[in-house]
């Protein structure tokens, strides 16, 4: 799974959940339970096992409360240990906020296989038979975006390197190779590495033109494509809507992730379209 996508909200004031979910602290942990009360005003508890950076291991049951949305798909490949969770500004969000007094939240929980996606008004965390550590992590946001950029241009670099000159590969790995001589991983991580830079560096405009240019290739990989429709979704517009639905069809049911984000963009571009409507 590509490690492209950031937050796309500033990091919430609230002392647990920069600790625990705007750091993705609970990497690999695994979701052995998840209760939706609806009648507690859309109470949700996750319990998971697990821990991560700086954060003792153990069962953990993660509490939302005051839930406005839920969405869980599980996925097929049978993983339920936990890859990443990241706070987003979808239009689902901005639809729910409308009928909403209290600030919320959408917290996306991506597992290995799929994700739970959650909108809610607060979050409380609790260790089965201990008790929780809300001192800060010693991280620096600044440092983890330029080793991130560091790390994406330096494989850029590595891979347009192969791309000018590419050298041969065994005859037992000539199946997962194009002509020349990359792997389907290696051009769709090219590709996907390359939109990111993009996205930091150009207008809208640029942007925008370069992801159609990425979703028009025929990658056997998602991750591009995906982050393609991702950036579609904040500066494309309504004209990309059928390229956007062809690529959600083309998509394997079990590419459960790939398939909300293409989503997600086509939402936001609706959004757009009936904001822009007199």
């Amino acid at each position: 799974m590509l490690d492209l996508y950031t937050h796309e909200i500033p990091c919430p004031d609230d002392r647990a959940m920069r600790k625990f979910l705007w750091y993705s602290v609970f990497h690999d942990a695994r979701i052995l339970n998840l209760e939706y009360n609806h009648d507690r005003r859309g109470y949700v508890a996750l319990r998971i096992s697990g821990g991560g950076y700086d954060v003792r291991r153990g069962e953990y049951l993660l509490r939302f409360h005051g839930v406005q949305h839920i969405l869980y798909d599980a996925g097929t490949c049978g993983d339920d240990r936990i890859y990443a969770t990241r706070f987003l500004d979808s239009a689902r969000l901005h639809r729910e906020q409308a009928e909403s007094v209290k600030p919320l939240y959408h917290l996306r929980i991506e597992t290995w296989c799929g994700y739970i996606d959650l909108i809610f008004e607060r979050f409380s965390i609790r260790l089965v038979g201990g008790r929780v550590d809300y001192r800060p992590l010693d991280i620096d946001d600044g440092i983890l975006a330029a080793n991130r950029d560091r790390r994406f241009r330096t494989c850029i670099a590595e891979l347009a390197e192969r791309l000018a000159s590419p050298r041969p590969y065994d005859d037992m790995d000539a199946a997962r190779y194009t002509a020349l001589g990359l792997r389907d991983e290696d051009l769709d991580e090219y590709h996907a590495f390359s939109l990111y830079v993009t996205a930091q560096e150009k207008a809208p405009e640029e942007i925008a033109a370069h992801a159609r240019q990425v979703l028009s290739m025929r990658l056997a990989r998602p991750g591009a494509p995906a982050y393609a429709a991702h950036l579609l979704g904040f500066h494309g517009t309504a004209e990309d809507l059928p390229r956007l639905t062809e690529l959600y069809l083309a998509l394997c049911p079990w590419r459960a992730i790939s398939r909300r984000i293409v989503l997600d963009a086509m939402e936001r571009i609706h959004e757009r379209a009936k904001e822009a409507t007199p």
